[in-house]
């Protein structure tokens, strides 16, 4: 899976995890990896990816998969990782995306300010989770997504590609579920969501400077991340 922090992929790896025939993995290049592994993939990732990633399974494993995302892995400056991902024959590429930009930001900035990165069930004790966001904050973020979802969909167009978004998950989850399991070749089984929601509020609860910012983007490519009064 392809993606970026705060796009359902805690979701998505979560529930394909429960599938018997599958074996995923979570964020295996994130910048906190023990420095074994780190020299171990800088040292030769087709040796990394052969020894422990798509090794031999039993029979009964259909197909091995991990999250991975856009600036992932921050240490391997000669791009080791993504050659070999590139040239890997049968890859199949999930690329999980969030259509409004700018609810990934808030989630990521509630995150980082509660601590709290995914939730297994409703929270009864409220939380002071208003956030406050620069204009160029802003900007420079959905600037960068945007770039980033344009060149994973370039590096991968000549892979088994399924785009998905955090909104198409959410709203439609068992049969998005039932596209993702055909998609990678493996025999349907009923999923359900083991996390909940974490920011279900509106926007303008959320960021304290949301009618600024809001004013700032009318009339913007960005507008439509704005809620409608």
């Amino acid at each position: 899976m392809l993606t970026k922090p705060r796009t359902g992929s805690n979701l998505l790896v979560n529930s394909l995890q429960t599938h018997p025939g599958m074996v995923v993995f979570g964020e295996l290049f994130r910048g906190g990896a023990d420095e074994e592994t780190k020299q171990t993939i800088l040292a030769s990732a087709d040796d990394y990816f052969r020894d422990r990633v798509f090794k031999r399974y039993g029979k009964t494993i259909q197909a091995v998969g991990f999250k991975i995302f856009y600036h992932h892995p921050v240490y391997d400056h000669g791009g080791k990782v993504w050659k070999y991902l590139l040239n890997c024959e049968g890859l199949r590429v999930i690329h999980l995306r969030r259509a409004n930009l700018l609810r990934a930001l808030v989630s990521m900035k509630i995150a980082e300010k509660t601590d709290v990165w995914k939730i297994f069930e409703e929270q009864d004790e409220p939380v002071d989770k208003r956030i406050e966001l620069g204009l160029q904050e802003c900007l420079d973020s959905f600037r960068q997504t945007r770039q980033w979802e344009t060149d994973a969909n370039n590096k991968f167009s000549g892979n088994s590609l399924l785009e998905l978004t955090y909104e198409q998950l959410t709203s439609d989850f068992q049969r998005q579920m039932q596209c993702v399991q055909e998609f990678l070749g493996v025999e349907p089984i009923d999923m359900h969501p083991l996390s909940v929601r974490q920011n279900p509020e509106k926007l303008c609860d959320l960021i304290v400077n949301y009618d600024d910012l809001k004013h700032h983007f009318a009339g913007s490519e960005w507008e439509t991340f704005f809620e409608k009064d």
